[in-house]
């Protein structure tokens, strides 16, 4: 049953004021809709606040604890876990669905520090608890159990980018290859798309849809990647080392970029970027060793960003047409806008800045006290 949101006593009618503001005024006011985690002095709760007018709203019952929010892809639901603090009653709560165009919000079924990703058509999520994944479909609030691990948390799925499937490792045995399904939204079928080793169930699809990349997500990775191509049904190991790790698909999926230690310094990593037409990789030029060198694309594949944590803790922001980079140090948050023109920037005294990656303009973007930087989401 779809219950209204439950805030913080005298703030559900100016809250619901917000989201019907927000519905009628459409992309100009959904570029100020941020919703983070907050600590006032109870438990941790999600609040979302208007930059335009600085107003902030709890949206999380503060009866429980409630973080990690994030949005769905058409920026009409916000999604955040929610638990009570009692150890041993955590599956009373789950994860909780808001409607930004209506206030009304639902609860899943409960879970253990698990985990849930939205599908790129915003109609549904998956989630997982301590045995189970299961696929939520919004309008019917309704769940089904896609696989149960009976000796572990699933471990490994991942969205198609058209959100028609979403593929996931069976997991929990000790056979040399397991198993990874597609489980098809509109025909509810589970389809064997190939076994892999047990090891590689981290995977990422191609932006075209065209691959699956699996590996094993160990810093550094132990085993040699493996690369479905789902139109031919052939397994593959591309040409990267088996130290390869934290890769990273560009944007019209051509090519793969990851990073190898340098040698023995486990603080030094040399960047490469993996061609996939000629299954072949290449160091990155003119980039320091020092630091990890994980990219961070954004939405419009223009800006790469690569975060250098050393000590220094530099931005470097790149644009891949022009060749031009911006420089940013002592950050220790970033993330991208949705517009892919602009990044969130936080530093170390906690500020926070929406920047230009055409020019480096930073607008500073002033948060409450209790505040969690790293937690931030925009509304896309």
């Amino acid at each position: 049953m779809r219950t209204l949101l439950r805030a913080v006593a005298g703030l559900c009618g100016p809250l619901l004021l917000l989201i019907l503001i927000a519905r009628s005024a459409g992309p100009l006011f959904s570029d100020g809709v941020l919703a983070f985690a907050i600590s006032t002095g109870g438990p941790l709760n999600v609040a979302v606040m208007d930059r335009a007018t600085g107003l902030v709203y709890m949206a999380g019952d503060p009866a429980f604890a409630n973080y990690h929010p994030s949005w769905s892809p058409d920026g009409r639901w916000l999604s955040f876990k929610s638990i009570t603090e009692r150890t041993s009653a955590r599956s009373e709560r789950g994860f909780v669905v808001l409607d930004m165009h209506t206030g009304q919000s639902f609860t899943t079924r409960g879970f253990s520090d698990g985990d849930f990703s939205w599908a790129p058509d915003s109609q549904h999520m998956v989630y997982y608890d301590t045995t189970r994944l299961y696929l939520l479909h919004i309008a019917t609030e309704k769940s089904v159990a896609l696989v149960r691990n009976a000796d572990s948390a699933p471990a490994g799925y991942a969205w198609a980018p058209d959100g028609s499937t979403v593929s996931y490792v069976v997991a929990g045995n000790r056979l040399q290859n397991v198993p990874v399904y597609a489980y098809d939204i509109a025909t509810r079928e589970d389809i064997h798309l190939t076994d892999i080793d047990r090891y590689n169930t981290l995977h990422r699809w191609s932006p075209d849809g065209r691959y699956i990349l699996f590996d094993d997500g160990a810093i550094p990775d132990t085993l040699p990647s493996q690369l479905l191509d789902i139109e031919r049904g052939t397994l593959t190991e591309p040409n990267m080392p088996r130290n390869a790790w934290a890769h990273v698909w560009s944007p019209d999926s051509s090519e793969i970029t990851y990073i190898i230690e340098n040698g023995t310094e486990r603080s030094s990593f040399i960047t490469y970027r993996y061609a996939l037409a000629t299954d072949e990789a290449h160091p990155e030029r003119n980039l320091p060793l020092n630091g990890f060198q994980t990219p961070y694309w954004s939405s419009n594949g223009r800006y790469i960003a690569r975060y250098k944590s050393d000590g220094s803790f530099t931005v470097v922001v790149a644009d891949v047409q022009t060749g031009a980079t911006s420089t940013h140090e002592q950050i220790r948050f970033m993330r991208w806008h949705p517009d892919g023109e602009h990044m969130l920037l936080g530093n170390d005294s906690g500020s926070v800045a929406l920047v230009s990656a055409v020019d480096g303009a930073a607008e500073p973007v002033p948060l409450p006290p209790g505040a969690i930087v790293n937690s931030l989401a925009w509304q896309p």
